[in-house]
């Protein structure tokens, strides 16, 4: 049990500050481009990079090619999803993609997705940096409760 709570720790200072960082980063970059945003996409775009990082993180093997393609997948199901409910099921109308050609349901398009793709390469690029960061803190983490429980004067 000890150790669940250890990676259950471990899991939320490597996502949350990844998926606060993406919800943050993606209400700035829709504010510069339409002038405005809503609440929700900033839980959209914590998601995002949320399950950016756990494709990078669970799939070491997977060619960064390959990777790269799917990033922009996973970006455009959640903002399906996100406006199947909001603009489709509450009427919220917070995006509108009915005028693009070849759109879904007026919630997705093969523009926005190209966006997304672009997206993906520094959204890879954060995900990687932080791992190598958040690594540093739960090893200094590690270090330090090992030398509390030791009782090892810190130097």
């Amino acid at each position: 049990m000890e150790n669940l709570n250890k990676q259950t720790f471990y899991g939320i200072l490597y996502y949350l500050p990844l998926f606060l960082f993406g919800g943050g980063i993606y209400n700035i970059i829709e504010c510069l481009y339409r002038g405005y945003t809503h609440i929700s996409m900033f839980f959209a775009g914590g998601l995002c990079l949320f399950f950016i990082a756990l494709l990078d993180s669970e799939n070491p093997r997977l060619p960064l090619f390959l990777k790269l393609l799917l990033c922009p997948l996973i970006i455009t199901a959640t903002e399906l999803a996100f406006g199947l409910v909001l603009n489709v099921g509450l009427g919220l109308t917070v995006w509108d993609y009915s005028n693009m050609r070849f759109n879904f349901l007026g919630q997705i398009c093969p523009r926005a997705s190209f966006y997304w793709l672009l997206l993906s390469v520094p959204a890879l690029a954060v995900t990687r940096f932080w791992k190598k960061i958040s690594g540093n803190i739960v090893n200094s983490l590690r270090s330090f409760r090992e030398r509390l429980s030791q009782n090892t004067p810190l130097k």
